[in-house]
């Protein structure tokens, strides 16, 4: 016990004599920085005196650091993060960043690759900044696509990038249509002689489909189709005068209202249940009258009468 009371008396002593610090070439020993989590936030902030002397924390390896904190219970300073986000935060403002982003994906890269010189613009769709929409423009200005794009993620989305077919696209597309109108009973029956109509065939790229262009003297048909990526099959989605539309637009909407109208036929949704390829005919009976058509694999499926002065279903039938 003496022993102990004497050791306790020599470093009182010691630690007088010294000025009550200790000194190390000249240099005082500051403390480390201090490590603080946010308990709201979940934010880490650090919070350090200036030094001249590397602190403990920075000549450690960040693994070592890590294995500290997460015996302490603390979450490591550095939260991994995609890839993508790692990239696209190399340099570059935000807007840049996502334009980058849109533009490497691969439906977007391949339309850009026949538009030197295009532009792309970027807007956030909320304070938060984390997605945002962007849309391209030629160097002519023209729209090309647009699309959404997580920051956070990477992840690019709700594409719609129209592009122009290959010559080997639209050949194959073209034989597919000419055999289907060659084959139709309803075309034989509206052209005749297929022979003596002046035809040709293009695809809209902006709405995806097809146009089959039939003309004979005074009388014009146009007939529109979609093609089945997956299946190959063809669809006839309409057909009409494009001559009557462009001399008579009242015309064109009435036939418009008609088809509508006839969707509210009774029976009609049991009809056409089971078929994804419907089309219709629309026929103008006089007085505001029209009869409308449903029918799908050469066979009528429904057939409806309706007025579109009294916006009414006079009848409706399978």
């Amino acid at each position: 016990m003496k022993k102990l009371i004497l050791l306790n008396i020599l470093a009182a002593l010691l630690l007088v004599g010294c000025g009550g610090q200790l000194m190390a070439e000249d240099r005082v020993v500051e403390e480390e920085p201090v490590m603080v989590v946010d308990g709201e936030m979940g934010e880490e902030n650090v919070i350090s005196a200036p030094s001249s002397e590397p602190s403990m924390t920075s000549s450690m390896a960040a693994p070592q650091i890590n294995s500290m904190m997460a015996e302490s219970g603390m979450q490591p300073a550095a939260a991994s993060r995609p890839l993508s986000r790692q990239i696209a935060q190399v340099s570059g403002s935000k807007e840049e960043q996502v334009i980058a982003l849109a533009a490497a994906h691969p439906p977007i890269a391949e339309v850009l690759a026949t538009y030197p010189g295009w532009v792309g613009y970027a807007s956030a769709d909320d304070e938060s900044e984390v997605t945002w929409y962007v849309e391209f423009h030629s160097a002519e200005d023209e729209w090309l696509g647009d699309c959404h794009v997580n920051l956070e993620t990477g992840e690019v989305y709700d594409v719609y990038m129209p592009r122009d077919l290959t010559d080997e696209e639209f050949a194959a597309g073209r034989e597919k249509i000419e055999a289907y109108m060659q084959n139709s009973p309803e075309a034989a029956a509206l052209l005749g002689d297929f022979s003596l109509w002046d035809h040709d065939i293009w695809y809209d790229k902006w709405d995806d489909n097809w146009h089959a262009w039939y003309n004979y003297g005074l009388d014009t048909w146009e007939f529109v189709f979609y093609l089945d990526g997956d299946s190959g099959s063809v669809w006839l989605d309409d057909y009409y005068d494009p001559n009557v539309l462009k001399g008579d637009e009242e015309a064109a909407w009435n036939r418009q209202q008609a088809v509508e109208l006839a969707y509210q036929a009774p029976g009609i949704d049991e009809a056409l249940d089971g078929y994804d390829n419907w089309y219709t005919y629309a026929s103008d009976q006089g007085d505001g009258l029209w009869t409308v058509e449903f029918a799908a694999n050469d066979q009528l499926l429904f057939s409806a009468l309706v007025d579109i002065v009294n916006w009414q279903v006079i009848e409706g039938s399978r």
